[in-house]
């Protein structure tokens, strides 16, 4: 049983007022927001829970009873040993820790009670007296902790007890970073939670580094072209140094499970070397140990398609209904744009009137920024790209040109006719010619959909994705109400 007297720093058998005088000066003087002692909070707690025990009557009263007890067998063991000339043994009345497990940075609370001894001490904390307690924080990983209580009786005797505490931790990973804490003191906590894909702490196989590489790639080379193509390529460039970054993120957590290369980070910036260490990392297997950089990463068995209509399903059953609604309607937007692009309206025969190039001004590199456009029957003008106006007006590739028309006489493209060759080409149709800015616009809101559903999986920061998903469930439902129109 605990003496919450000694936690109060009052005698034994106080009356309730001494307790309440105690408890108000030692709550201000260990309360956390005065005191900044890392163990003033503990300590305030168990200022709090002795109060508590000791302003209770019935509780008081047992632990009176066992304070007399103590008393008197002091009282008895004190006679014997002068009777018997320090012949008798020491009694360890109390001797045990708050707790029977550990984690690392845990403090716990030892308390012992002995008498008929001449000297006491605890292997953790050194010399103490006969009775009280003490905190102690455990601050390096250990297996087991081992506290022994050692007594020199007054028979000149050594005698020990010993409490054993177990390391526990619910957390495999954790485990593994307290244990490289003690090997390398500059080990970071970050690499051994749960590996995500847009960051770049922790490691990831051979197999899921080049699944990932080879998706991120395919989307790029897909961008790349839709860049080279566009007219309004601003956003198309943002999109592309977003992919590139979070390729450059995937070799950097496979840098981090391969031993030869794991702080060679600066060898990517060398050129056609980086190219030898990616093909690199395509070929060697993890390395099957722990790292500062993380636990051994789970091993992908899986190939791309596999791999990735794996990851398809569990990514749906995970998704809200919202988050389900508003891809779904993304993907049908994609769809549509696509057909319209193919769909043919009725067309008919213009001439090209006239042409024009903005410009804006110039660039950081003395380089002005153009915008091209061409007019038929001197009543329509049409944007294009430098390509198709360097195609149509200076290399003349079409000598006849027909427009698609929809019901409502809005122009849906303008198709370039070789009648040599017997070759046409549409003009400024569709995503992949223009890069309509409402569709960039919608796939930006999609990338950062992808990312709120991937990573903001607390409670507070899921409000936020699911809010996130209805804002961009309306604004794909009002892009697919236009484009249907």
């Amino acid at each position: 049983m605990i003496n919450y007297y000694v936690v109060l720093e009052i005698a034994n058998f106080s009356d309730e007022a001494i307790i309440k005088t105690a408890y108000r000066l030692l709550s201000k003087k260990y309360h956390p927001d005065v005191n900044k002692d890392p163990f003033a909070h503990d300590y305030f707690l168990k200022i709090n829970e002795a109060y508590d025990f000791l302003m209770n009557a019935n509780k008081r009263l047992l632990l009176n009873q066992f304070l007399k007890s103590i008393e008197d067998a002091q009282k008895v063991d004190t006679n014997q040993a002068r009777n018997t000339q320090s012949s008798v043994a020491p009694n360890i009345h109390a001797f045990y820790c708050d707790r029977n497990s550990f984690t690392l940075n845990d403090t716990i609370c030892l308390t012992w009670h002995v008498s008929n001894c001449k000297h006491v001490s605890i292997n953790i904390l050194g010399d103490v007296v006969n009775q009280g307690y003490q905190y102690y924080k455990i601050n390096s990983f250990l297996e087991e902790l081992k506290i022994v209580l050692t007594i020199i009786g007054v028979d000149d005797q050594i005698y020990t007890s010993e409490i054993v505490l177990k390391y526990y931790n619910e957390n495999p990973a954790k485990k593994e970073f307290h244990k490289m804490l003690l090997k390398n003191p500059s080990t970071k906590e970050i690499h051994f939670k749960k590996e995500k894909f847009f960051h770049s702490h922790s490691r990831i196989s051979r197999l899921t580094f080049i699944n990932r590489f080879v998706l991120l790639t395919l989307i790029l080379a897909l961008s790349v072209f839709l860049f080279t193509k566009a007219t309004y390529p601003h956003l198309l460039f943002i999109i592309i140094c977003s992919l590139l970054l979070t390729i450059w993120v995937q070799i950097i957590k496979r840098l981090h499970d391969v031993e030869r290369f794991r702080n060679k980070f600066w060898a990517l910036l060398i050129p056609f070397y980086n190219i030898y260490v990616v093909i690199k990392l395509f070929r060697i297997e993890s390395e099957n140990t722990v790292n500062e950089y993380g636990v051994y990463p789970r091993q992908e068995k899986k190939r791309f398609f596999n791999w990735l209509i794996d990851h398809v399903k569990k990514i749906i059953e995970k998704l809200s209904i919202f988050e389900k609604m508003s891809i779904g309607l993304y993907i049908l937007i994609l769809l549509v744009n696509g057909y319209k692009m193919f769909k043919n309206f009725p067309e008919y025969n213009v001439t090209l009137t006239n042409n024009h190039i903005e410009s804006h001004r110039a660039t950081t590199n003395s380089s002005a920024q153009k915008e091209y456009f061409l007019e038929f029957n001197n009543a329509f003008w049409i944007e294009v790209t430098e390509y198709e106006f360097d195609d149509i007006i200076y290399k003349r590739k079409f000598n006849d040109f027909v427009m698609g028309i929809n019901k409502e006489n809005e122009v849906q493209y303008v198709k370039g006719i070789n009648t040599e060759n017997k070759t046409e080409k549409r003009i400024n149709s569709g995503l992949s010619n223009n890069a309509n800015p409402a569709i960039i616009i919608l796939s930006l809101f999609f990338l950062g959909q992808v990312y709120t559903i991937s990573n903001l999986r607390a409670p507070k920061e899921i409000i936020f994705a699911k809010g996130y998903s209805i804002f961009c469930l309306l604004a794909y439902l009002a892009t697919l109400y236009l484009l249907i129109l």
